[in-house]
C-alpha cells in the first residue's frame, strides 16, 4: 500500500482564502430595519487605504476583512480602490483619492462623500430605511439603487444606474426625484437642481475593478478544493485497498486452517488406527486407510511437515495485519482531517456566496464557484463512503467468511483470533504426533 500524502498546502489555503470571503452580518441588521447607523467590512481592496475610527487621529491601514465602525473615515491613496459591504449587505466601492465617512446619527444609515468617487449597490431592509448618500451639496436618499457619486471642492455629481432617488440640498426641501438614467450636478452656493439624462452604458465602468480580485480568489479557492478533493479520494482508495487487503489476508488465514485440518485428520487417523482415537466422522477420513506402519509414519511426518509450515505463515499474517492496524489509525486521522476540510469549505463557500450575490455581476462568477461547491461535494462523498469501512464498530458475533465482514476492523479482529487460536494449537498437535510416533516406535 502505497504512503499517503497528504496536502497540508491545499488545506491551509483553503483556510486563507476562504478567510477573505467570511462578511460579518450581526445584529446590527436589526438596527439597519429600523433606520440606524450601520457597519461595514472591508471585502475587497486594491493598492493602498486607510482607515481613521471615530474619535481617533490615528490611520490605520485597510485590509480585507477589517471591521469599519459607524463614525469612522474611510480613504483611498492615488493607487487605492476599496469595497465595504455594510451591514444590510449594501455594496459600496471607493475610486481612487476618495474619502467617506459612515454616517454614525441614530437615524442615517449610508455615508457623507467629502471628496472623490464612489459607487453603491444599495439593499432593501425589508422595505424601509434609505440609505443616503451624502455630499457637501446634495443628499441622495435611496431604497434597492444602484447610483453613484462624485464630490470635487466645487461640486457634487448623482447619477442612477439602476432604480430611484430623492434629491434634497441645503436650500431645498422639496425632494428632486432622479429615476435610472438620470444624474444632477449640484455647485456650492447653488439652490438649483437639475436633473439630466445619460447612457449608463457610456460611463467608464471604474467600479468593476472588483472583477479580477473575487475571480482570483474563487480560483485559488477552488484550486485549495480540488486539491484536498483528490488527496481526499486518495484517502478513499487506500482505505479501499486496505479493506480487500484484509480480505486476501483473511482468506489467507482460512487456507491455513484447512491445511491444519488437513494435518488434524492424518493425525487422528493414525491415532483410530492405534486404538486411541475416535473413529472419524464421515467426510473426515483421510483417502485410503492405513495399513503398515511405514504408511502411519509417513501420515505424521506429512502432518508434522504442515504444523511446522504453519508457523511462519501464521506470524508473516500477523505482522500483515498489525501493519494495516497502523495504517487505519493514519488514515483515520487524515479521514478527520478532510471532513473537517469540507466543513470549512461549506461554511466559507456559503459566507462567499453571501457576500457575493449582491454584486451586479455575480451570475460571471458564478459557474467557477459551482466548480468549487462541486469539489466540496466529492469531498463529501469520498470521506462518506470511507466511513464505514473505518469504523472501530464491529457485530459482536463474527462469521467464519472474511468477504463478508463489513468493515476494516472485523476483518482485523476476525484475522487474529483465527491466527491466534491456531498458533495455540499447533504446539499440542506437535507433541500429539510426539506422542504416536513413540508408540510406533515401540
Amino acid at each position: 500500500m502505497h504512503e499517503l500524502r497528504p496536502h497540508p498546502p491545499a488545506l491551509w489555503r483553503l483556510g486563507w482564502v476562504a478567510a477573505l470571503t467570511v462578511v460579518a452580518l450581526p445584529a446590527a441588521i436589526a438596527a439597519a430595519d429600523a433606520g440606524g447607523p450601520v457597519g461595514a467590512t472591508v471585502t475587497a481592496l486594491q493598492g493602498q487605504a486607510e482607515v481613521v475610527g471615530a474619535g481617533s487621529l490615528t490611520a490605520l491601514p485597510a485590509h480585507v476583512g477589517m471591521r469599519v465602525a459607524p463614525g469612522s473615515t474611510v480613504r483611498t491613496k492615488a493607487d487605492g480602490r476599496i469595497e465595504l459591504q455594510f451591514d444590510d449587505r449594501s455594496l459600496l466601492r471607493l475610486d481612487h483619492s476618495t474619502q467617506i465617512q459612515i454616517l454614525s446619527q441614530p437615524a442615517q444609515r449610508g455615508v457623507l462623500v467629502t471628496l472623490g468617487r464612489i459607487w453603491t449597490h444599495v439593499q432593501t431592509v425589508l422595505g424601509v430605511s434609505k440609505f443616503q448618500v451624502q455630499t457637501p451639496t446634495v443628499v441622495a436618499g435611496a431604497r434597492g439603487t444602484i447610483i453613484r457619486a462624485e464630490v470635487t471642492p466645487e461640486e457634487a455629481e448623482i447619477a442612477v444606474d439602476e432604480g430611484e432617488v430623492e434629491l434634497t440640498g441645503p436650500e431645498r426641501r422639496t425632494p428632486v426625484l432622479l429615476r435610472q438614467s438620470m444624474a444632477c450636478r449640484a455647485k456650492r452656493g447653488l439652490r438649483g437642481l437639475t436633473p439630466v439624462a445619460f447612457d449608463p452604458q457610456a460611463r467608464e465602468k471604474w467600479e468593476f475593478w472588483t472583477d479580477p480580485l473575487v475571480q482570483e480568489r474563487i480560483a485559488a479557492t477552488a484550486d485549495s478544493a480540488a486539491a484536498v478533493r483528490a488527496s481526499a479520494a486518495d484517502v478513499k482508495q487506500q482505505v479501499r485497498t486496505v479493506y480487500e487487503t484484509l480480505a486476501v489476508d483473511g482468506a489467507a488465514a482460512k487456507r491455513i486452517g484447512d491445511s491444519l485440518a488437513t494435518a488434524d485428520r492424518l493425525v487422528r487417523s493414525v491415532a483410530v488406527a492405534l486404538g486411541v482415537g475416535p473413529p472419524a466422522k464421515r467426510g473426515q477420513e483421510p483417502t485410503g486407510p492405513p495399513t503398515t506402519k511405514a504408511q502411519l509414519l509417513a501420515r505424521l511426518d506429512t502432518a508434522g511437515r504442515i504444523y511446522a509450515d504453519a508457523g511462519p505463515l501464521i506470524t508473516r499474517g500477523r505482522q500483515s495485519v498489525q501493519e494495516h492496524t497502523r495504517q487505519v489509525k493514519d488514515l483515520r486521522d487524515k479521514l478527520a482531517a478532510y471532513r473537517q476540510a469540507e466543513q470549512d469549505l461549506r461554511t466559507k463557500l456559503r459566507a462567499f456566496c453571501q457576500e457575493r450575490e449582491v454584486d451586479p455581476h455575480w451570475a460571471l462568477f458564478r459557474p467557477r464557484f459551482e466548480q468549487c461547491e462541486g469539489h466540496r461535494a466529492e469531498i463529501a462523498r469520498a470521506c462518506e463512503e470511507s466511513a464505514p469501512l473505518l469504523s472501530p464498530d464491529y457485530p459482536a458475533q463474527l462469521g467464519d467468511n472474511p468477504q463478508m465482514m463489513p468493515n476494516i476492523q472485523a476483518r482485523v479482529r476476525w484475522s487474529l483470533q483465527m491466527l491466534d487460536a491456531f498458533e495455540r494449537q499447533i504446539p499440542d498437535r506437535q507433541d500429539k504426533i510426539t506422542s504416536l510416533k513413540g508408540m510406533l516406535n515401540h
